[in-house]
């Protein structure tokens, strides 16, 4: 009787913590605990370089980030604009009204031109 109460007790403790074994996480990870806190070789830019070209036939007055500049017709400027600075539009013209927005400078925009028409 002491067996069938030994092996009834083993067969208990063992699906218990099996039950729990299929749901943990493997123990043979490779990835690094500090793989979140590392620098990557992937990271973004912190600053632009682009171009804005001026295709009207009139002078555009624009707003980079608080900085206002006017685009002469037909003429470009290059910029090195940090990411996250708002290009807009500080007057009206037939594609855009004052105060709307151009473009935000993202990492993707690097050596790329932005044309207003």
């Amino acid at each position: 009787m002491n067996s069938r109460n030994l092996i009834a007790v083993s067969v208990v403790a063992a699906s218990l913590f099996t039950s729990q074994a299929v749901y943990a996480a493997p123990a043979a990870t490779l990835s690094s605990m500090h793989a979140m806190f590392g620098k990557s070789k992937t990271t973004q830019p912190k600053t632009v370089q682009l171009t804005l070209r001026n295709d009207c036939t009139t002078a555009r007055d624009i707003l980079v980030g608080d900085q206002a500049m006017t685009i002469a017709p037909g003429k470009s400027v290059n910029l090195n604009l940090p990411v996250g600075t708002k290009i807009v539009a500080n007057d009206s013209s037939a594609t855009h009204q004052s105060g709307t927005l151009i473009a935000e400078v993202a990492s993707y925009f690097k050596g790329n031109t932005i044309v207003l028409k």
